[in-house]
């Protein structure tokens, strides 16, 4: 987990029904699947040091099962796989999670499909840990998404956020930030703005989780 606002959370108490109805936007990268790796670097070797560093810390399983919600192209969840732990990623996207899917190894337990993190198709307490990276700042009912995700992870297990400082930071992204920014579009996330730690963590307290914590790494982005 690595942010200036990233957050490892659980256990939680309790669970919870799915929801049958999703609302709000979510945003959908199929248009930009083929560049989507081109414009976002997150070190492998980086990303390793920190799931062992939650290791370490009793705050991710040392095997299991995964779901990488959210998944992308499956840059935080595939060096998972290749340590051997079952991956299961979702993402709104086809063109993305195909792409996903075709990294996978033959050796590899891992699968990328589309799903809706806002109404998950898995049973109550299914994975021992969940991972998200950048999730919330792209969907508006971000607060349904925290339900379903603390709803599979079994109970005692971890949540961890990874809204990285610096990978993303490559010309094309900062050339667009900054217009953004000189046209006055600040507000430009469709759900929780990714700085906002502790509002999600106040949220997830809300719903039963004991435990948030915050870990602050930097990634130097190109």
């Amino acid at each position: 987990m690595v942010d200036d606002n990233d957050l490892s959370c659980g256990p939680a108490s309790g669970r919870q029904t799915a929801p049958k109805t999703v609302h709000g936007l979510t945003w959908d990268y199929s248009k930009i699947a083929s560049q989507y790796d081109a414009t976002r670097d997150l070190p492998e070797e980086k990303l390793m040091a920190c799931y062992d560093r939650l290791i370490e810390q009793s705050l991710f399983p040392k095997s299991g099962k995964i779901l990488d919600a959210g998944c992308g192209t499956g840059q935080a969840s595939l060096p998972l796989a290749a340590r051997g732990y079952d991956i299961h990623g979702i993402d709104i996207s086809q063109d993305i999670t195909a792409r996903a899917q075709s990294k996978v190894l033959p050796t590899w337990r891992a699968g990328y499909s589309v799903g809706d993190v806002r109404s998950l198709a898995a049973d109550d307490s299914s994975f021992d840990a969940v991972v998200v990276s950048k999730l919330f700042q792209h969907v508006e009912d971000w607060r349904e998404a925290c339900r379903e995700l603390i709803r599979v992870v079994r109970p005692g297990c971890y949540i961890v956020q990874i809204n990285e400082r610096g990978a993303f930071g490559n010309s094309v992204r900062r050339y667009f930030s900054r217009k953004a920014d000189e046209l006055g579009f600040r507000g430009r996330y469709a759900g929780l703005n990714p700085h906002s730690g502790e509002e999600l963590a106040a949220f997830m307290r809300s719903q039963g989780v004991s435990r948030c914590k915050s870990i602050c790494p930097t990634f130097d982005g190109p």
